[in-house]
C-alpha cells in the first residue's frame, strides 16, 4: 500500500436547507438571518465597548482627582473576586505580586467610580427598582441564569451594593453620552485610505 492510498478528501457538507436544519434552523435563509443577526449584535457590542472605553479615558484625562486608598483597596478586592471566581478558585490564592500588579487597574476603576458619583449628583440620577431589574437581565442574558435565581443571589447588602452601583454607572453613561461629542475614526481613516478619482 503505497502512502497515497492513506491520503483522505475533507468533503463539507452541502450548504443547503438540511444542513440548516442539523443547525436547529427551519431553512438555510433562517441560519443566514440568525448567522447575520448574531455577527450584527457582536459588532454592535464591541463598538459599544469601543466606545464606553474611550470615553471613560477622557474622563479620566479630564478629570483627575485622588482616590481614598480605602477605594483602591475595596475596588481590588473586588477585583480579585471576580478573577478567582472566573477560574473557578477558592479563597485568597493570588499571590501578593498578581494582586500588586492590579492596583493601577483598582484606582482607575475607583476613580470613575467618584467621577461618576458626583455627576449622578450633578444631574440628580438615582437608581430604580426598573433600573436594577435591566441590570438583572442583561446579567442573566450573559450568564444564562433565571433573573429570579440573579435576584436571590444580589439580596445581600454587599451585592446589591454592587447591583445599584452598575444601574448608575450605566444611568450616568447614558446621560454624559448624550452630551458628548463622537467622531468615528474608522469612518476618517478609510476615508484618507481611499485614494481621491
Amino acid at each position: 500500500m503505497c502512502s497515497s492510498d492513506l491520503l483522505q478528501e475533507k468533503v463539507l457538507p452541502e450548504l443547503d436547507d438540511e444542513f440548516a436544519k442539523d443547525l436547529g434552523k427551519e431553512s438555510l435563509d433562517e441560519l443566514r438571518a440568525s448567522l447575520r443577526s448574531t455577527l450584527e449584535a457582536e459588532a454592535k457590542d464591541r463598538s459599544e465597548g469601543e466606545l464606553r472605553n474611550e470615553a471613560i479615558e477622557a474622563l479620566l484625562k479630564a478629570n483627575v482627582i485622588p482616590v481614598p486608598r480605602s477605594m483602591t483597596e475595596q475596588s481590588l478586592q473586588q477585583m480579585a473576586q471576580e478573577f478567582t471566581q472566573g477560574l473557578s478558585m477558592r479563597g485568597d490564592a493570588l499571590p501578593a505580586a498578581f494582586l500588586d500588579s492590579l492596583r493601577p487597574e483598582a484606582e482607575k476603576r475607583a476613580r470613575v467610580a467618584l467621577i461618576f458619583l458626583a455627576a449622578a449628583q450633578i444631574h440628580d440620577i438615582k437608581v430604580t427598582e426598573e433600573d436594577t431589574n435591566a441590570i438583572l437581565e442583561e446579567m442573566a442574558k450573559e450568564t444564562g441564569k433565571a433573573v429570579q435565581r440573579l435576584r436571590a443571589e444580589h439580596r445581600d447588602g454587599r451585592k446589591r451594593d454592587e447591583l445599584n452601583a452598575r444601574a448608575l454607572e450605566e444611568k450616568v453613561f447614558g446621560v454624559l453620552l448624550a452630551r458628548a461629542t463622537i467622531t468615528e475614526k474608522v469612518a476618517e481613516a478609510e476615508a484618507a485610505a481611499t485614494p481621491a478619482t
